[in-house]
């Protein structure tokens, strides 16, 4: 993408990401059974740190800015989505590959649309709303599951920070952007990264 992604106008109202099976999203062209994984992993990972009802209420910061409200909802796993996604370290970076997609949708409309080579500096490439495919950017994404108050928040911050040099060092040189997903905070920490 030869343009720099930061405009003038407001980042878009985000809604309700929804990480529940069948529920329609835009939010990406990935095959299914890839994207119900991920799903399947939020929601185990989710279940994990917060035993009891899902908190509905998701704090979604671009660039330092403040909260731009939504929510997020997920299914309750049942045992045999909770064996498949038994490695915590696993389900909470797939986890965090759905959170994420949703979130950039939310924000600004881009579309997940593959992952990325090795060394790319980022985990996932994507297009903007109406973007030929040749306008893509990168998508690097970090999860840390456990977490709460000033603590969760300033290590959340401190992972975004190193994705954000991570995306700088890729040998890609389009733009990214960097998204931290907090899980048991329900944070989603993200930031714009131009390349020059």
């Amino acid at each position: 993408m030869k343009r720099d992604r930061r405009r003038s106008e407001p980042p878009r109202t985000p809604g309700v990401l929804d990480l529940r099976e069948g529920a329609a999203t835009a939010a990406h062209d990935l095959s299914t059974s890839l994207w119900r994984s991920w799903c399947d992993a939020a929601a185990v990972t989710l279940a994990r740190v917060h035993r009891g009802a899902p908190p509905k209420r998701c704090v979604l910061c671009l660039d330092g800015r403040e909260d731009l409200g939504t929510s997020l909802v997920w299914a309750t796993p049942n045992d045999r989505t909770k064996r498949s996604h038994a490695n915590t370290t696993d389900a909470t970076e797939m986890g965090a590959y759905a959170v994420a997609t949703l979130a950039v949708h939310a924000i600004d409309g881009w579309r997940v649309i593959a992952r990325t080579p090795t060394e790319s500096g980022a985990d996932l490439w994507m297009v903007g709303k109406n973007e030929p495919p040749d306008a893509q950017i990168r998508l690097e994404v970090s999860g840390i599951a456990k977490g709460t108050g000033a603590s969760g928040v300033a290590a959340l911050r401190t992972r975004l920070n190193q994705k954000v040099a991570q995306i700088r060092r890729g040998k890609s040189a389009e733009p990214g952007i960097a998204a931290v997903v907090g899980f048991e905070l329900v944070r989603v920490l993200v930031s714009e990264v131009t390349i020059r």
